[in-house]
């Protein structure tokens, strides 16, 4: 009889490794939602942003603008930041340092680069209010793109507590679903998905009050596909889809043709939409 050097060996094919990684997937599937909100609450995203769009940052640097003096804090930093590149929320690069050893480094968000580069819809916009922005992180970025912008960056007192200077840039504190600041144009950047429809159009409805004829919001949001289907990011949106609904009473995200109902109801009457980057949208909703 031949010998043979395979006898007994099992030859998995291309499908039993995808079958594998899918069951591996599914298993720590938690785990990425987790990951992002700790990242959002230690505002590792907002500093690498304010950095500026060409910075990169090593761990050591982000962790030192964190109120820790634990020695671990850039190992957890560079772990966290290398699980959220993997899938598109911030950009990675690696180098070689002199002793052989390979050290990342983490620069701005995709999807902030893109609204810049790719959307054209603040070229005819001189007072800009930024709803929801947080420290104005995101409007800084906007009026250093177009210097001729004023800036209005509104959110809660407690969060405009924490806002430091920017150029271009004023902060004021309120309650959006009271009353929102006058502009020509008004910035709801992931806003609406943390809200129920009926919070949605109380809102919207006080953006129409504060703008001009012929004033818009301009919305970024992610948007379901109608027709879910099993692709990467499909699947990405509809379990986001379900996050929100654990972090917000009423949070969710919606398809197209849901925010062309809340811009309907809202009292606004022209919508467009622009594909951004994965499944991120700007929208703009026109008085």
């Amino acid at each position: 009889m031949q010998a043979t050097n395979d006898v007994g060996q099992p030859t998995p094919d291309k499908d039993d490794d995808e079958v594998f990684l899918r069951a591996l997937q599914f298993s720590c599937s938690a785990v990425f939602p987790m990951v992002l909100k700790v990242a959002i609450e230690l505002e590792l995203l907002e500093i690498i942003v304010t950095a500026g769009p060409e910075k990169v940052m090593s761990p050591e640097e982000i962790a030192a603008r964190l109120p820790t003096h634990n020695p671990q804090a850039p190992i957890w930093v560079d772990r966290i930041l290398r699980l959220l590149s993997t899938n598109s929320i911030v950009g990675c690069t690696v180098e070689s340092g002199a002793d052989g050893c390979l050290s990342r480094n983490y620069t701005v968000t995709p999807i902030s680069n893109r609204l810049l580069h790719t959307y054209g819809g603040f070229d005819d916009v001189e007072v800009l209010v930024d709803v929801g922005g947080g420290v104005g992180t995101t409007l800084g970025m906007i009026t250093a793109s177009h210097p001729r912008i004023k800036g209005i960056n509104f959110d809660l007192s407690h969060v405009i507590s924490e806002a430091q200077p920017l150029p271009g840039v004023q902060h004021v504190s309120g309650d959006m679903f009271e009353a929102v600041p006058r502009g020509d144009a008004i910035f709801l950047k992931l806003i609406l998905h943390d809200w129920s429809d009926e919070n949605c159009v109380k809102l919207l409805k006080n953006c129409w009050k504060a703008l001009p004829e012929k004033g818009k919001v301009i919305v970024v949001e992610c948007v379901l596909p109608a027709v879910p289907k099993p692709t990467p990011r499909a699947q990405g949106i509809f379990q986001l889809d379900l996050c929100m609904a654990t972090y917000n009473i009423g949070g969710k995200e919606r398809t197209e043709e849901e925010f062309q109902g809340l811009a309907r109801d809202g009292g606004f009457t022209g919508f467009k939409a622009l594909h951004l980057f994965a499944d991120t949208w700007v929208m703009e909703f026109t008085k």
